[in-house]
């Protein structure tokens, strides 16, 4: 098999069929199609059964994460490249010719990502740094709603030219395209993150092992963003955002740190829920382009 696409979803399944009838149309290579959802109740294993019955389904009773439904997924592929992927996707065109030949162009590639739009067609941004513990202190009080400072800026590394090939530091874990040898060479997604920061994690994971991260311009894929984590509430969003800063800062860099960003919980959690009172628009990333 040359390709594996996996796929974790959660009470998705009205976004599947344009996904996977848009892989049956531009998708050439030899692949396969691995679902694992995670306990959306929606009857999706009967619905996949029906239309698509040549996709691979793991229907998990419980909602283990996103990394563990990759890891569940990747466990089953057979691939010699593997791309990990949200459900809210849909292709426009072929780009794993391109994906692969820009492996391929350099042994040291870790993950490489192709551009992603939104519905509209205008770029979303999926490129970070590796973030500092002054950025995520800014975040934490919600002082980014005012002003993105320098670090914030960095960190969300807003002077990334998306027009260009090039490497990058974090890419977006909506789409992450690699050899099935490097994947198991980086290793396993971190199943201890809630949801939130594990894609950070993995890039992060391959470059402490000397690869470098990389993203491709010269392809595209539509990404409809956030549609399966729409309906959870901003304080709860935030609650495993911080937990993910945590088990990441704690992992890569260091005791200290994670002291610091655990003492400020409590009070991000208040500001949040004042953000969600006051019904204050978030700044984002994109909101810097």
């Amino acid at each position: 098999m040359k390709l594996s696409l996996i796929i974790v979803t959660y009470k998705s399944m009205q976004y599947m069929p344009a996904l996977l009838e848009s892989i049956k149309t531009y998708v050439r290579d030899e692949h396969e199609v691995i679902v694992v959802d995670n306990n959306s109740g929606d009857d999706i294993g009967t619905f996949l059964a029906q239309k698509y019955p040549e996709v691979k389904v793991v229907l998990n009773t419980t909602n283990g994460g996103y990394s563990r439904g990759m890891n569940q997924g990747f466990a089953i592929s057979t691939g010699e490249y593997v791309a990990f992927m949200n459900p809210d996707m849909e292709f426009v065109m072929d780009p794993f010719a391109r994906l692969i030949s820009q492996f391929n162009s350099r042994p040291n590639f870790g993950f490489v990502a192709p551009q992603l739009r939104y519905a509209d067609g205008s770029l979303q941004p999926t490129v970070k740094n590796s973030p500092s513990l002054w950025s995520q202190i800014w975040i934490l009080f919600k002082l980014h709603h005012v002003y993105a400072t320098r670090a914030v800026r960095n960190y969300w590394s807003h002077a990334f030219n998306y027009t260009v090939s090039q490497p990058a530091q974090h890419l977006m874990g909506a789409f992450l395209f690699t050899s099935r040898a490097r994947a198991l060479e980086i290793g396993l997604w971190d199943e201890s993150y809630p949801l939130l920061w594990e894609d950070e994690d993995i890039c992060e994971m391959a470059i402490k092992k000397g690869f470098q991260n990389y993203f491709c311009a010269d392809v595209h894929v539509m990404h409809y963003e956030g549609r399966s984590f729409a309906t959870v509430a901003a304080p709860a969003k935030q609650k495993r955002f911080n937990k993910g800063m945590r088990i990441y800062f704690k992992k890569h860099i260091g005791i200290f740190a994670y002291s610091v960003l655990l003492l400020l919980h409590p009070v991000s959690m208040i500001l949040a829920y004042t953000v969600n009172f006051l019904k204050i628009k978030p700044r984002t990333q994109s909101s810097l382009q």
